[in-house]
């Protein structure tokens, strides 16, 4: 994820030196000024929230991070509920015209 910070990249199985330096690296793609850096939006489920991976300090910091970047113009972080309508987890999100 382009949002990892490195505590918990680190907490995470196989977060060796190499595999956290190659996910914190996907992260300077958001901070490039040529070619003008992409506007991703970000979705999570509120329980990957509440998992807790790390210390305290490391679930800490991954809510700051979530917060600092939502306030920004360039990315969208939002939090989806547990509860999923029933056809909500088809993995698909689907845009319906009201018209």
């Amino acid at each position: 994820m382009v949002l990892r910070i490195e505590g918990r990249a680190r907490a995470l199985p196989g977060g060796n030196e190499e595999a956290v330096a190659a996910q914190l690296s996907r992260q300077e793609v958001l901070a490039r000024e040529d070619p003008e850096p992409p506007c991703p939006s970000v979705l999570l489920v509120k329980g990957v929230l509440l998992n807790p991976v790390g210390d305290e300090e490391t679930m800490r910091a991954r809510i700051d991070r979530l917060i600092g970047v939502s306030c920004t113009e360039r990315i969208s972080a939002q939090i989806i509920p547990d509860m999923v309508p029933d056809g909500g987890n088809s993995g698909v999100f689907r845009h319906h015209d009201q018209e």
